[in-house]
């Protein structure tokens, strides 16, 4: 198994409070919702409106640089909260932690958040950083983050799987058993697939399989559920995501939060496919 599926495969670990508090949200749920329209907008509404009064901070900054930093602000925490709730999940389950703590991916990267901030404003505006008032706005960037962040895990993302869970408990037409490389799997529960040498893992919806079997035959029986993205990768139809380019490689982010590599030729049939999901759901 590839590192880069390993990683994103770990975002499975149920998330705690720093109170302690289990919260009925996982990491998977954390960075998909991270990246929601509701979520982008209101925090980016909000950072704009604090920007606008002009405090002992950010004096002597115009009302035009204050929006423009709030902007970036809110881009640099949606990124790199996304790929600090990832990595150290993968971290936690690599060393058998059951649970992680969010305070562990939302801190870190508010102070690298207010870092960032401040070095924009210092290339934008020529304003020297000031120790005192760099450790003043990295404290004002740790308790705003942390209560975007609580907001976002006990009101926002358990309303958000109530109605996917509601949606998901539509009648689902009856389904019937495959067998590959010997193992009986229900092929609706198949979430993607990846060759590793000889082997074939099975990533369904709760656990991995790994079988011996050729990706060839293997897709033969379950074509009609998704899409060979790659030739070391098949993903189902419910699970493709958008693509991104990383250098000459093309990425898929599926709807579970993996990484999967698009070969140039399947990228246009994606696309295809998800234009028309998007254009039914209008």
């Amino acid at each position: 198994m590839n590192v880069l599926s390993a990683k994103s495969d770990t975002t499975e670990l149920p998330l705690f409070y720093m109170s302690g508090s289990l919260l009925k949200v996982n990491a998977h749920e954390m960075v998909n919702a991270l990246r929601t329209g509701p979520v982008l907008g209101v925090v980016l509404a909000i950072s704009i409106l604090l920007a606008l009064p002009e405090t002992s901070l950010t004096s002597g900054v115009p009302l035009w640089a204050r929006m423009v930093l709030g902007i970036l602000s809110c881009v640099f925490f949606i990124e790199m909260m996304s790929a600090s709730v990832s990595w150290v999940s993968f971290y936690a389950a690599r060393r058998g932690q059951t649970k992680l703590h969010v305070c562990r991916a939302s801190t870190p990267t508010a102070v690298m958040v207010a870092i960032l901030t401040e070095t924009a404003q210092l290339l934008l505006l020529g304003i020297p950083i000031e120790r005192s008032i760099l450790l003043a706005k990295v404290l004002v960037a740790v308790l705003f983050w942390d209560t975007v962040v609580f907001i976002l895990l006990w009101f926002y993302i358990p309303a958000l799987a109530k109605r996917v869970g509601t949606a998901e408990a539509a009648p689902k037409p009856e389904v019937f058993t495959l067998t590959i490389g010997g193992k009986d799997i229900d092929p609706t529960r198949l979430r993607r697939i990846e060759t590793d040498g000889r082997q074939l893992h099975l990533h369904l919806d709760d656990h991995v399989e790994t079988v011996t079997a050729k990706m060839g035959d293997t897709q033969a029986l379950i074509g009609t559920y998704g899409l060979a993205v790659h030739r070391c990768h098949w993903v189902a139809h419910d699970q493709l995501g958008p693509i991104h380019r990383e250098g000459r490689t093309f990425i898929m982010t599926t709807r579970a939060g993996v990484a999967v590599p698009v070969s140039r030729e399947r990228r246009k049939q994606v696309e295809d496919i998800l234009a028309k999901v998007q254009a039914q759901s209008q």
